[in-house]
């Protein structure tokens, strides 16, 4: 069976026909008239020949005649004279009409010879025409070759891309079948989510009453230990001491820690946040165990003192109250609690943010709080009526932030490399500072005069508060930010800085010179966070791992 012709080839084919008879009939008619001359001129020679012939012959019959009559002439005399003359008249005209007719026979060969070089110069033409017209039909040719090749490989091309094109079709179907099945099973795990937030909300409520109870029944039975112990006191002599050495009036000057007290593990995994009561007898870390532990440190050693659970997530920071009724703990799990301190209840528990919480302080009293969040918005909480009583806007990621009541002001700390200053009364955002780099983390001194920023260009830097300008820039050799929470603090007095390195050494520098004292040398990772004791002789530094070391003076 024949190959059936695809409509394109037969389309080319029969306008390559219709071209051919189209510049045919341009010659038809003088290739025709072409034949016609050529017979003519091939008659016309023919005459020619036979009128030649004749003429020939009648001047051989003219000669012979002519040589008779001078014979007859000499023999007849006069009278045959007369009669020679007048053959010789009709002969005369004879030859004279035939000379006539080749004249014109000429004539007409002369023009027809014309007829025929004006011809063979348009054939001429006409043949050169058709050879250039031959080989553009040949180039013509070649290109439908090439561009037949061309579009038999574009059909393959297509029937592949047809094939490709059924295949996504069938894979965008799955796939559009595996998007309703999965938007069908993300519906029911978003309900199911909705429960289960629902359910966590109650058990957590449940738990927080369990923990409280639980604390209760520790609480009572501690006081009824107490109870027995005086009890039994009372009916010894014991020997009373004038005064407590622990009421005794806290120093006022700080000295530098240059050797290690003791050395604990703060919390299981990362720690992110260390700081002491305000009376230094005890101090707290939290991390990623989700449980703020409170040690007591009293004469060199150190004791465990409380866990504080109820966190769902890691415990970013913690700060207690001026008077040491109550500690706050920042999570992310979105949310920061307070926890009261004596018996170690969960009190209070803060949800607003909508994303984790990288700082929380108490404003002065335990009653109101200020938090700092990932979601860039800080928070002013009554802590009594469990309510957020104003939300603030910033244009950039908190890293941490600090209170300052002598100018009803709060100062925070951002990704962007600036320090900022916002009124707590309006909300507003009073001054802005640039610092050399982003803030990892800040103290403020316990005049509220000073703030103190660590950055990760590896500086610290002191901004005064009243004057908006950075005063003093600290840097060491050696000394780098190992990570984006660090956190610094000042000394008591105000006189010495101290933040930690990522080689794992306490740097500490004299805010009176600028220069660095001295570098604190026992642990072996980054150190993330550091506070000094009231009491100015100790200092106690987390590194990220577990490890907290209290150094002290003494």
């Amino acid at each position: 069976m024949e190959k059936e012709i695809p409509s394109w080839k037969a389309a080319i084919v029969s306008s390559l026909v219709e071209r051919d008879i189209v510049e045919k009939s341009f010659f038809n008619d003088l290739i025709a008239q072409y034949n016609t001359n050529k017979d003519l001129v091939l008659q016309l020679k023919a005459e020619n020949s036979r009128l030649s012939r004749d003429l020939t012959s009648c001047q051989q019959e003219k000669s012979n005649l002519q040589l008779e009559f001078e014979k007859m002439y000499t023999l007849l005399g006069l009278a045959y004279s007369f009669r020679k003359s007048v053959k010789s008249y009709d002969y005369e005209q004879k030859v004279f009409h035939l000379q006539e007719e080749v004249t014109e026979l000429h004539r007409q060969k002369g023009s027809l010879a014309q007829n025929v070089i004006e011809l063979n110069k348009a054939v001429q033409e006409r043949d050169s025409l058709l050879q250039s017209r031959s080989v553009k039909i040949s180039e013509l040719d070649d290109c439908l070759k090439a561009n037949q090749k061309q579009n038999r490989q574009l059909l393959e091309k297509v029937k592949e891309l047809e094939e490709v094109k059924e295949l996504l079709t069938d894979e965008q179907a799955s796939h559009l079948l595996a998007i309703k099945a999965l938007e069908t099973k993300n519906r029911q795990l978003e309900d199911d989510n909705v429960q289960l937030i629902k359910r966590i909300k109650a058990l957590q409520s449940t738990v927080e009453r369990l923990k409280n109870i639980e604390y209760d029944v520790q609480y009572r039975k501690t006081q009824e230990t107490i109870r027995k112990n005086l009890q039994d006191a009372a009916n010894s002599t014991i020997f009373v001491a004038d005064s407590d050495p622990i009421d005794k009036p806290l120093p006022c000057k700080s000295a530098l820690p240059h050797h290690v007290a003791v050395k604990i593990d703060a919390n299981e995994g990362e720690v992110n946040s260390v700081r002491f009561t305000p009376s230094g007898h005890i101090f707290g870390s939290a991390g990623f165990d989700r449980k703020v532990r409170l040690w007591t440190y009293l004469n060199g050693k150190c004791e465990i003192h409380s866990t504080l659970l109820g966190c769902n997530a890691a415990v970013t920071a913690i700060d207690f109250d001026p008077n040491e009724t109550a500690v706050l703990g920042a999570s992310s799990d979105f949310s920061c609690r307070v926890w009261t301190l004596n018996d170690s209840r969960l009190r209070v528990n803060l949800t607003g943010h909508s994303e984790r919480v990288i700082s929380a302080k108490f404003m002065g009293s335990v009653n109101r709080v200020v938090t700092a969040s990932s979601d860039r918005t800080i928070k002013i909480w009554d802590v009594d009526k469990c309510c957020c009583r104003r939300t603030i806007m910033a244009a950039s990621t908190f890293q941490d932030v600090v209170v300052c009541p002598t100018l009803s002001a709060l100062v925070t700390g951002h990704f962007d490399q600036h320090l900022r200053i916002w009124d707590e009364r309006t909300g507003e955002n009073s001054s802005k500072i640039l610092l050399s780099g982003r803030i990892t983390g800040m103290d403020i001194s316990s005049d509220f005069t000073t703030v103190l920023a660590c950055t990760r260009n590896n500086t610290l830097e002191i901004v005064n508060l009243r004057m908006n300008k950075v005063i003093q820039c600290l840097k060491a050799d050696g000394f780098q930010t190992g990570l984006d929470i660090v956190r610094p603090c000042f000394s008591p007095d105000s006189d010495y800085v101290a933040a930690g390195g990522h080689d794992g050494g306490v740097y500490i520098w004299s805010t009176n010179s600028g220069n660095l004292e001295t570098c604190l040398r026992d642990h072996t990772n980054t150190v993330v966070c550091c506070h000094w004791n009231p009491n100015g002789n100790s200092l106690v530094s987390c590194e990220r791992i577990q490890k907290a070391i209290v150094w002290t003076s003494l």
